[in-house]
């Protein structure tokens, strides 16, 4: 109860401090920069990941929680002394931050929860939990757009960095434990590696990595259209805060609706192969009216922009997950490896190097590629559903 507790108030905290840092970072450096930043993010939170998965083993996981916490409050109370002092310079690493921080407590109340509870357990409590961490972005995003009404950026982060130690003190208070690392069962015995583990089901998990690549270009050059747009037609920093925190309470809000009620529905009534292929022609075509007949409208880019990533918080991630119940236990665990801990950022690593050069930043060209990356995911997943069915044949004989 206590680990649910500190995922939701970890997850409270971070629409504050996303929308301040992001709010902030587009008002100083422009929407042209944030590439620049992302780069510098998935670089930093990959090396963050590395030392933290070493040291988990030595230290117990409250106080690895409780350090995270803490260097946080400070570092983000340093960000803000520094652009109090007219250092314009201390946007960027509030913003790569606040990327980082959110992920490290996460992972860690995670592992936590599935080391200290069966899967029965685990089948009964993951929904609730994902409920109550949308909830929790709901209310975040609510809360930063009524404190700009009264408040500056540093008092919103402020506030956001005190609900971050708030976390750390309830999840401090759970049994301690040590995340112990799995041992070989013999000497002669080679740790699986990932791609040693995925065996003969090689071709299924490259192209679900490429389906999520994909997926990845597409949000994020959503992200930087977004991003530009918004840049130009909201004027000062308190009101790119407050309508960043409008723009997360409507994402997190239709992600816990059709988490809620549609999900279900579609899992129980269509097959999951025909739900795969709907997400990118919805994708296409709310990009047309957002992104193309009202392109240079504020609110149907946000609207896109919402729907995107709100279906990929919650419809899209649940597709995903099935597509690896076909794998066995050995093999998931490479297949989930190259997924979550690789694909993912490779890909806004990639996407984000690309949108660094100025001609790919050109409107006409983004558009370009986030169409064309549309008009390439079926045929990933046509691909994808082809290996997937050779798979079946192959455990049928």
């Amino acid at each position: 109860m206590l680990t649910s507790f500190a995922l939701f108030v970890v997850l409270l905290s971070y629409p504050i401090t996303r929308s301040v840092s992001e709010a902030y970072f587009i008002q100083q450096f422009g929407a042209q920069k944030s590439p620049l930043v992302w780069l510098y993010s998935v670089a930093l939170l990959s090396l963050a990941v590395i030392i933290y998965n070493h040291y988990q083993s030595r230290f117990q996981a409250q106080k690895l929680f409780l350090f995270t916490a803490l260097f946080t409050f400070a570092f983000f109370l340093l960000c803000s002394g520094g652009i109090l002092f007219g250092q314009k310079l201390w946007g960027y690493p509030l913003f790569i931050w606040k990327e980082v921080y959110v992920i490290l407590l996460l992972h860690m109340a995670f592992g936590y929860l599935n080391t200290m509870i069966d899967v029965k357990v685990a089948k009964i409590l993951y929904g609730p939990i994902g409920a109550l961490m949308a909830s929790a972005g709901i209310v975040g995003g609510a809360l930063t757009s009524w404190l700009t009404s009264f408040c500056s950026i540093h008092h919103i982060l402020l506030v956001g960095n005190l609900i971050v130690l708030s976390s750390a003190a309830l999840f401090y208070r759970t049994t301690p434990i040590y995340f112990e690392k799995k041992k070989a069962e013999s000497n002669e015995s080679k740790p699986d590696t990932p791609l040693r583990a995925i065996g003969d089901a090689k071709k299924y998990v490259y192209y679900i990595t490429l389906i999520i690549a994909i997926s990845q270009f597409v949000i994020n050059l959503a992200q930087f259209k977004f991003n530009v747009l918004f840049a130009q037609i909201l004027p000062d920093v308190n009101l790119k805060t407050a309508y960043l925190g409008k723009i997360y309470f409507y994402m997190n809000s239709m992600g816990l609706l059709t988490q809620l009620i549609l999900t279900p529905v579609l899992l129980k009534c269509v097959s999951n192969r025909n739900i795969h292929y709907v997400i990118p022609f919805l994708y296409l075509g709310i990009s047309i009216f957002g992104f193309g007949i009202g392109g240079n409208l504020l609110v149907p880019v946000a609207t896109a922009f919402i729907v995107i990533k709100g279906v990929d918080y919650s419809l899209f991630s649940t597709v995903k997950e099935i597509l690896y119940f076909i794998l066995d236990n050995r093999q998931k665990y490479g297949a989930k490896y190259l997924v979550d801990m690789v694909s993912y950022r490779a890909a806004k690593g990639v996407i984000s190097v690309i949108l660094l050069f100025k001609v790919c930043q050109s409107p006409w060209v983004v558009n370009f590629m986030l169409f064309a990356f549309l008009g390439l995911w079926p045929v990933a997943l046509f691909l994808l559903f082809r290996e997937e069915q050779k798979i079946i044949e192959r455990k049928k004989r």
